[in-house]
């Protein structure tokens, strides 16, 4: 299953391990799961969390400077790897509250992306919604002749909003946005209600099949964990719906999760992993997660790639 990582480091040290410890996994035996995880990975998601483009510059920089990514990104199965970098106008600088103005930062963002190989844009309007939002940036781009081309531009949508009106309004949002004729992916937020995610994927579809558009889908999900259920419990992200189900054990996380990956599955979304990945047995766990190859280092997985423990709770 192609799969995406999104990039949780604060410093450029941080970056180098995650780079490193995934390289590693190229000299695991060709059948194993460490092995068709990195072959499968599409890309980083480099999310812009800090006021201004520098921490987007500095990591593409860094990227690009990096022997083990090019490594990494050489591995890949199929020749459709990118980088997303997450254009937040929340984050902008105070002189760029029009759209207008935030328009020519895409400009120097498409030269940045080119040098790192190449990739797109993510633009979302951030957890404190503000004249200058994404749909309307989307518009002024869309409004704009250029001589110099832009990165790929991307777009996110939220299917897990329980409020019929407020649904209905991110429904007729993301229309909005696909009809810029701009956007090439949809980004879905993290979430767990399955009926809700399968009502929005065939809204995407629908919307798509009449505008005769061709728009990857990626979604969300995270690595339960301890640390993260609490931290999920008490300082839940903006937008993100977790069940009390999810929220109530690790086990109860993991089969949710499982469930939503099969979801993505019958409907073609590309996973983006939006847990910290820093360690050997995370990628392990990643791996029987995501489906690849079978068990490896004395691991009792199953036929459907599920570690044995949850197999057993699961019956």
């Amino acid at each position: 299953m192609r799969w995406r990582l999104e990039l949780m480091h604060k410093k450029k040290t941080d970056l180098d391990k995650l780079l490193s410890t995934l390289r590693g996994h190229r000299d695991a035996p060709s059948a194993s799961r460490s092995a068709a995880l990195v072959r499968n990975l599409a890309g980083f998601n480099v999310p812009n969390k800090d006021k201004g483009k520098k921490f987007l510059k500095d990591t593409l920089s860094w990227l690009e400077s990096n022997e083990d990514y090019h490594v990494i990104k050489g591995l890949a199965t199929e020749n459709d790897w990118e980088i997303v970098v997450h254009y937040s106008c929340k984050f902008q600088n105070p002189e760029r509250w029009k759209p207008r103005d935030c328009a020519d930062d895409f400009v120097e963002l498409g030269t940045q992306l080119e040098a790192a190989g190449g990739g797109g844009a993510l633009i979302v309007t951030g957890s404190k919604p503000r004249k200058n939002d994404s749909l309307g940036l989307l518009r002024q781009l869309s409004s704009e002749d250029r001589d110099t081309p832009t990165p790929a531009l991307h777009c996110a949508f939220n299917p897990f909003i329980e409020d019929e009106d407020a649904r209905l309004r991110e429904y007729g949002r993301l229309e909005e946005k696909l009809a810029t004729g701009l956007c090439q992916g949809v980004w879905l937020q993290i979430g767990t209600d399955e009926d809700l995610l399968v009502k929005g994927l065939e809204h995407i579809r629908k919307l798509t099949d009449r505008g005769g558009r061709h728009v990857r889908v990626y979604g969300g999900v995270f690595l339960p964990s301890k640390q993260l259920l609490a931290q999920q419990r008490f300082r839940p992200w903006a937008g993100v719906r977790l069940g009390d189900e999810y929220l109530g054990s690790v086990e109860g996380a993991r089969e949710i999760t499982y469930r939503i990956l099969k979801i993505f599955r019958e409907h073609s979304v590309v996973p983006l992993v939006e847990s910290k990945i820093y360690k050997e047995s995370q990628l392990q766990e990643l791996a029987a997660f995501l489906g690849e190859g079978g068990a490896e280092d004395g691991a009792e997985g199953g036929d459907d790639g599920r570690p044995a423990k949850t197999r057993r709770m699961l019956g």
